[in-house]
């Protein structure tokens, strides 16, 4: 599967520089499910539906719960269909026996910070997977008939040197998400000693500190604390790291497949929910003025 997420040796540089900065990526990251079409279409609509719940963070300390019309959806299709048949790792990654279906985004639609972002890792982590193996299908087509490449979705402000860093990113963060303690989840993790050195030499200032992916600012919008998140020192939490990786492989997924349909539904359901929220209120006050005049009404009969 070397089209993967394989950075592309071929790739002309821009500076000298540049050239002795790259290092060679590590094998690209195999998929591990095989979706079905119509997987795929609840996994994509799984996404859509979630993302506007990125929002509430990190200001909301306390858990969040699904508004009432995607409660219904999660229970009777996302979770049966992405939790339940083991295709994304949800409660059964903090209670690998499945003993507390509640936890991570749960079969009570209720969730905390880390275990919203820990989901949602695992759901763009698969969508830019099969984005990108569907690329790697058609170019190879493409290339025995002679045709033009499929390339990635152009994006502002990434280059193709950028977008190298990012892929080489993402082959070496993936190595991490099941290595945190079950028996101690407070404690931190470190980078091994080679990624270290990637990520302080490279990633880090290519990717965070030129303001491609949001790490530290995440948690501290000012930039005073650039030690958070994943931070300056490679040290990081269960939160720190699934909130960087989620950003890492949506951006992946949105180079492979473009975001400008996602983004359009995402804001179509933000409008809608929006008006549905200013319209309650509205509701309400006029059903009690029906029920007000009714009372009168049965005061004077």
């Amino acid at each position: 599967m070397s089209g993967f997420i394989e950075a592309n040796a071929q790739e002309k540089k821009n500076t000298k520089q540049e050239e002795e900065e790259v290092i060679v990526a590590p094998k690209p990251i195999p998929m591990t499910q095989k979706w079905k079409s119509e997987q795929i279409k609840v996994l994509y609509d799984c996404a859509l539906m979630m993302e506007k719940y990125i929002a509430c963070f990190p200001k909301e300390k306390k858990s969040v719960t699904l508004k009432e019309a995607d409660m219904k959806q999660w229970k009777t299709e996302f979770h049966p269909k992405l939790v339940q048949s083991g295709l994304i790792l949800d409660d059964k990654f903090f209670e690998p026996n499945g003993d507390h279906p509640i936890r991570g985004i749960g079969n009570d639609g209720k969730f905390s910070e880390v275990e919203y972002l820990q989901f949602m890792f695992r759901v763009y982590h698969d969508l830019y997977l099969i984005e990108s193996i569907k690329r790697e299908a058609i170019n190879q087509r493409n290339k025995e008939e002679g045709m033009p490449l499929k390339k990635m979705v152009k994006r502002e402000n990434w280059t193709p040197q950028r977008i190298k860093f990012l892929q080489d990113c993402a082959i070496m963060i993936d190595k991490y998400p099941d290595t945190f303690s079950k028996k101690d989840p407070d404690k931190k993790q470190l980078f091994n000693e080679k990624d270290m050195k990637r990520w302080k030499e490279i990633y880090r200032p290519k990717l965070v500190e030129e303001g491609l992916i949001l790490d530290d600012k995440y948690f501290a919008p000012n930039g005073d604390h650039p030690e958070i998140g994943i931070g300056n020192d490679g040290l990081f939490s269960r939160l720190d790291y699934f909130q960087f990786s989620y950003r890492v492989f949506k951006e992946l997924y949105f180079l492979e497949a473009g975001d400008k349909g996602f983004v359009e539904s995402l804001e179509q359901m933000k409008k809608e929910i929006a008006e549905k929220e200013a319209k309650e209120p509205q509701d309400k006050n006029e059903e009690k003025g029906k029920e007000k005049e009714k009372k009168n009404s049965n005061r004077k009969a």
